[in-house]
């Protein structure tokens, strides 16, 4: 091909380019303008929060609440002292189930409210506070290998299997509890 044809070439295809940019740049926003989807972001809009913040459904990483408060008031907030002795008796919850299992204090509140929801799509009310106490006191063994998540799902399924509370709990202990070595006869 003789050189003037490809130097033609290029600036034809340099013209097109930048009238498709052009193209691009002046239709696109008209375009997605029409469609039924919501327009598509960087990052998503964050949610108001009451002024407590505690009407989300999950504690998120970097929130102000502390693990305790969320487990006992993540439905209706409410103002507490760190005196207070239901913060203290789930902290004292908290912080056994967290040397227990390994997980962060926030991800084991998470669970312990996210299994007190789904209990309650069940019509089996139980406190997240009571459901931490519970699942803490099942495992006998500091750092064994399963989760607090793992117990907790293990706990939902026994109580979907209509096993009452203390059955349940029964059953967990003996799964998850302190385990005995057998001697090996050195």
């Amino acid at each position: 091909m003789p050189s003037w044809r490809a130097s033609s070439n290029c600036k034809r295809n340099s013209s097109l380019s930048k009238r498709g940019v052009f193209i691009v740049i002046v239709f696109a926003p008209l375009l997605s303008a029409c469609s039924d989807e919501p327009a598509v972001q960087g990052k998503p809009a964050k949610t108001p929060q009451s002024s407590s913040g505690l009407d989300r459904q999950w504690l998120e990483i970097h929130s102000s609440i502390k693990p305790a408060q969320w487990v006992l008031d993540w439905r209706h907030p409410k103002e507490r002292s760190a005196s207070d002795e239901e913060m203290q008796r789930v902290q004292k919850h908290l912080t056994a189930a967290h040397s227990i299992y390994r997980e962060s204090e926030r991800m084991i509140a998470n669970r312990a409210v996210q299994l007190e929801q789904m209990l309650a799509k069940l019509n089996v009310q139980e406190s997240a506070a009571n459901i931490l106490e519970d699942i803490s006191s099942v495992a006998g063994e500091i750092g064994q290998t399963e989760g607090f998540g793992a117990v907790s799902q293990h706990y939902y399924i026994l109580r979907s299997g209509k096993y009452d509370r203390e059955a349940a709990l029964a059953l967990l202990k003996q799964r998850y509890g302190t385990r005995t070595v057998k001697s090996t006869g050195d």
